[in-house]
């Protein structure tokens, strides 16, 4: 499904042969779609969770590193712009 870009009921359909052939079973029983289907869910709901965790990860990271900063008493004081260039006061 996720890699051929079928749909469930295309890949349902789905049989066996070529036209030519007289007899073209189900390429794929009910049971293996079902399964397919639920491996699939599975799969997109643990992708969903690491991608959520990672997130959570580096939005922790920035709040520890801030907090380091202030409770180390930094004097680093330069600004940067949206690009990460550092902004000097001219004058």
């Amino acid at each position: 499904h996720a890699a051929s870009g079928l749909s469930w009921d295309e890949l349902a359909a789905k049989l066996d042969g070529t036209d030519r052939s007289t007899v073209r079973n189900p390429y794929f029983s009910a049971s293996e779609i079902e399964a397919a289907i639920a491996y699939h869910g599975e799969a997109v709901r643990r992708a969903a969770l690491r991608a959520a965790e990672k997130s959570d990860d580096a939005s922790e990271k920035e709040s520890a590193d801030d907090e380091s900063m202030a409770t180390e008493g930094a004097t680093d004081r330069r600004e940067y712009d949206a690009q990460g260039n550092e902004v000097t006061a001219e004058g």
